[in-house]
C-alpha cells in the first residue's frame, strides 16, 4: 500500500520562507506543461467477443495532457483551487466512464475519455494510451495509442 504525505514531514515555515526568499518564481514561459498519469489500472468491461461481455478484465491507461499556455504561463492560476486541474477528480472521472457500462472496443473508451478531458478548458491537447493487459498472453499489453487536441472553437464561449 502506498504511503500517503505524512504531515510531520514537511518542512518548517522558517525553512519554507528562507527558501521562497533566495529563488526567484518559477518561469513556465516557452515551455510546455503537461500533466501525467501513468499505467492507471482499472477493471472494465470491454471489447467485442462474448467472453468479454461476461466478465470484465485488467486495462492499463496512461494519459498525458497539454494545459493551455495561459495556465502554464501564469503561476498565480496554479494557486487558485477554481483554475487548478485536480488529478483525482480526472481520474474519478475517468473510473465513472469505465464503470458505467460494456464498451466494445478501445477507441469508443479513448473517445470518452478524451471528451471528458477536453470538457476541462485548461487541456489543449492529450496523448492517451490504453491497453488490454490479459488479451495476449506472451505481451505486457495490446491496446492503442490516441493523440489529438482540442478543436479551435471548442475553447469559445458562445455569445
Amino acid at each position: 500500500m502506498k504511503k500517503h504525505h505524512n504531515c510531520e514531514n514537511t518542512p518548517s515555515e522558517t525553512s519554507i520562507e528562507t527558501h521562497t526568499k533566495k529563488t526567484k518564481p518559477l518561469a513556465f514561459r516557452n515551455s510546455e506543461y503537461r500533466i501525467i498519469i501513468s499505467d492507471l489500472l482499472l477493471q472494465a468491461s470491454i471489447g467485442i467477443y462474448p467472453h468479454e461481455r461476461v466478465e470484465k478484465q485488467p486495462i492499463l491507461l496512461s494519459l498525458k495532457l497539454k494545459l493551455t499556455p495561459t495556465y502554464a504561463t501564469d503561476t498565480s492560476k496554479m494557486l487558485d483551487t477554481k483554475e487548478i486541474l485536480c488529478y483525482k477528480e480526472l481520474v474519478d472521472d475517468v473510473k465513472k466512464i469505465v464503470a458505467h457500462e460494456h464498451i466494445e472496443l478501445l477507441e469508443d473508451l479513448a473517445e470518452m475519455i478524451a471528451q471528458c478531458c477536453f470538457n476541462r478548458e485548461q487541456v489543449q491537447s492529450l496523448k492517451l494510451r490504453l491497453q488490454k493487459t490479459n488479451a495476449i498472453a506472451e505481451a505486457k499489453g495490446v491496446g492503442i495509442e490516441v493523440i489529438t487536441q482540442r478543436r479551435r472553437n471548442e475553447n469559445e464561449k458562445s455569445e
